[in-house]
């Protein structure tokens, strides 16, 4: 242990996962975090950033879902074992809780800098739901300045989807096992809650069904990636437009950077919503 009066020479090593400092990306793959850009140039507060950390993993917890579908896929394609339903199953429902959590989280980011930087004078609820619920007008009331409030509402309608096919499995005792395995992926049975849901919502020909109806998983867990890192996007760009004027940049022309090993899925969301039966075959695992 060393303490805070002391130096220590730290030899430099290849970083295999997470976030730096720099005037430009260190690798083609890593990508700029532009919120915590922001909050460095602008709000550089401990609070924030340790609250960023917390969602941070729940955006490589995604990433991590869809890296798993290769792999099981790989290990199931053409063998007997059944086991893969379940398997596969309970991925899908973990990918729905943590996409609560990261709202959840993307929220507590809100509270913190509101907190901090004594932005509101009313205590905000503390779920994305919550909040989410509230009319415009009572949002402003606790402080949010117009675009960041406007940002709840722009999220609110695919976030209450995803949120309901979570509480039927977190609280009404549903399950996932309407999976199939297909050379080309595993699939999502026509009939079950997610799927009905989905139709309902007009999103299931997203999951690009196949002759039998069978959607793709790999298709429905990017949608949900995909949506995270989208509120993210939204969030930072809501969060910007709520000052009219920022205060001096600390390092002007530096910006935060994230490397993960899981980097090729976030790159490849796209392909994996627009042509997920293709994607599973053609690529592979980063491990």
């Amino acid at each position: 242990m060393q303490s805070e009066f002391e130096i220590v020479d730290v030899p430099v090593v290849n970083l295999l996962d997470g976030i730096y400092l720099s005037d430009g990306p260190a690798a083609p793959e890593d990508t700029e975090i532009l919120l915590l850009t922001f909050f460095f140039q602008h709000f550089p507060t401990p609070e924030t950033f340790r609250a960023f950390e917390k969602l941070d993993f729940d955006l490589g917890n995604a990433l991590a879902v869809l890296e798993k579908q290769f792999i099981f896929h790989r290990h199931f394609r053409g063998t007997s074992n059944l086991s893969f339903s379940q398997i596969v199953g309970t991925e899908i429902e973990y990918a729905l809780f943590n996409h609560r959590s990261a709202y959840d989280l993307l929220h507590g980011l809100v509270i913190v800098l509101m907190r901090v930087h004594r932005l509101g004078s009313k205590t905000i609820p503390d779920s994305f739901r919550r909040l989410a619920e509230k009319s415009p007008e009572e949002r402003e009331r606790y402080g949010f300045p117009k675009p960041l409030a406007e940002f709840y509402q722009r999220r609110a309608e695919r976030f209450m989807l995803y949120r309901d096919l979570r509480d039927a499995v977190g609280h009404h005792g549903d399950s996932v096992r309407a999976i199939y395995c297909l050379d080309e992926g595993f699939g999502l049975g026509p009939n079950c809650r997610i799927a009905r849901k989905l139709k309902e919502a007009k999103i299931w020909q997203s999951l690009s069904p196949n002759q039998q109806d069978i959607g793709s998983c790999l298709a429905f867990l990017a949608l949900l990636t995909s949506d995270i890192f989208d509120a993210l996007s939204d969030f930072t760009e809501a969060l910007a437009a709520s000052f009219s004027t920022l205060p001096t940049p600390t390092a002007e022309g530096f910006h935060i950077f994230r490397r993960t090993l899981f980097y090729k899925h976030q790159q490849n969301l796209n392909s994996y919503i627009e042509r997920p039966w293709d994607s599973m075959t053609q690529n592979v695992p980063c491990a």
